[in-house]
């Protein structure tokens, strides 16, 4: 074999080999990108657009419900509801303190009362605190009177630690029968002087028809 073949069938090797590594080194590129997480994406039957790429962050509030947290702002095109939970219930109590279970888990409150009229006082600032980790975040609930019993009203006090305020005075806090009551709560910044953590607004919404 003369030198010049020699030379010539290292040359091919040398070409050979580096085609088969950049061929390896292109699977191994293809399967590592296909094993990331897929990226954001428009969903164009809502068209909801995200404009960031954190993941939420998942806490627990109350009874175990789960409490994602989105850290950026979203912007929805079209109609966007919330609230999908309702508690009916019926109950004899005249007097009642609202467990951190009733608002974590609720939206809705419908209550029966069967009895006479009734005062439920709202959790104590500890509670309400769980739900709502962080001053200024707020959430709302809809209670309804369900009763149609004459005088038997659905009234309600605020817990420890907690500022409780209206529109239209004292009487939006006492729902007549039939009624319902709009309750906005919000983490609010403190002040020794008064001691509240928690605002809560009652607007009382009565049957217009």
């Amino acid at each position: 074999m003369t030198k010049l073949k020699k030379i010539r069938i290292k040359f091919y090797s040398a070409i050979g080999i580096v085609c088969l590594l950049l061929v390896i080194g292109a699977g191994i590129y293809v399967q590592g990108y296909s094993s990331q997480e897929p990226p954001q994406t428009v969903m164009e039957n809502v068209n909801i657009e995200t404009y960031n790429e954190v993941q939420p962050v998942s806490e627990n509030t109350l009874a175990g419900v789960a409490s994602p947290e989105w850290p950026w702002y979203l912007r929805v095109y079209g109609h966007f509801s919330y609230g999908a939970s309702l508690n009916a219930t019926t109950t004899t109590a005249t007097t009642y303190t609202v467990e951190g279970d009733d608002l974590a888990r609720y939206h809705m409150v419908d209550i029966m009362q069967n009895v006479g009229a009734a005062t439920f006082t709202l959790p104590a600032t500890s509670t309400m605190m769980g739900m709502l980790p962080a001053q200024g975040l707020t959430r709302e609930w809809r209670w309804h009177n369900a009763t149609s019993s004459s005088a038997i009203t659905l009234t309600f006090a605020a817990g420890t630690g907690m500022d409780m305020v209206t529109a239209s005075g004292t009487d939006s806090l006492a729902l007549q029968p039939g009624d319902w009551g709009k309750m906005t709560c919000s983490q609010i910044y403190y002040r020794s002087a008064n001691n509240e953590n928690i605002m809560c607004e009652m607007e009382r919404l009565f049957d217009a028809d």
